[in-house]
């Protein structure tokens, strides 16, 4: 949510209707990037046996790569500054 008004406090009025589905496009292409990389984890990980030992031993590997890399992005995202958006982005750009 933060992003999208982001985005939008970003750009001049004419150009909203570009900007907003630019993002949830460039949102959609790193969805779908992602679960095809731990989709590529998962299955090296079993090592084409699917045993339910290598399963269980490949999903605790892809869960807990998954979690430190949610714990890296909420530090990273935490250490963003603080902007206060106001609707006259364009007047403070004069």
């Amino acid at each position: 949510r933060k992003r999208l008004t982001l985005v939008q406090t970003s750009v001049e009025r004419h150009d909203m209707g570009v900007a907003t589905p630019g993002l949830r496009f460039v949102e959609t292409i790193g969805a779908g990037i992602g679960a095809s990389a731990f989709g590529v984890l998962f299955t090296s990980l079993t090592h084409h046996a699917m045993s339910p030992g290598s399963v269980a031993g490949a999903l605790h590997w892809v869960f807990g790569i998954g979690a430190v890399m949610l714990i890296l992005a909420s530090a990273l995202a935490l250490r963003l500054p603080d902007v206060r958006f106001t609707r006259s982005l364009s007047a403070q750009r004069g």
